[in-house]
């Protein structure tokens, strides 16, 4: 399965609304781990929510499946997770338990700085990932239409 990175650092959900309209294919798994950074700017709930909403919205599309990582939360930030759940369920997107991802991130070496992966954190979310799903994914062609030369980020 070729993957294709379009993240970029510091983005937010204002920002993740028009990045993944840089996904063209038809058939799809759509990874979506994104507001961390919204909640450490504090961006408040209810404008969270409106922005998680818009960015599943532009995700779904016949033949595309929908992924999103749950936000591992600090104390009183219980909101954000709410959210995630309520509009999974809604837009039909699998939900990974923020579990898998504190472990990964609690892994030794698995982050630069204790909150970004690395090389081999990137590695060990590929394989959390994998696991949880790989089973029930069905094999896809090489190629999912996105621009660009397909990346190996994971």
């Amino acid at each position: 399965m070729d993957v294709v990175n379009l993240a970029e650092a510091g983005s937010m959900l204002v920002h993740a609304t028009s990045q993944v309209e840089r996904v063209t294919a038809i058939r799809a798994l759509v990874l979506l781990e994104i507001g961390g950074n919204d909640l450490f700017a504090k961006t408040p709930p209810p404008e969270f929510e409106r922005g998680l909403e818009v960015l599943l919205q532009r995700a779904q599309a016949p033949g595309r499946q929908l992924v999103m990582l749950e936000l591992p939360l600090p104390p009183f930030a219980n909101e954000y997770g709410v959210v995630q759940r309520r509009l999974a369920r809604k837009h039909g997107a699998i939900l990974i338990p923020k579990r898998f991802f504190a472990r990964v991130l609690a892994g030794d070496g698995n982050t630069t700085d204790g909150l970004h992966l690395s090389a081999k954190g990137h590695r060990k979310m590929a394989e959390t990932i994998w696991r949880l799903l790989g089973n029930s994914l069905q094999a896809r062609p090489r190629s999912f239409g996105f621009p660009g030369p397909p990346t190996s980020a994971w």
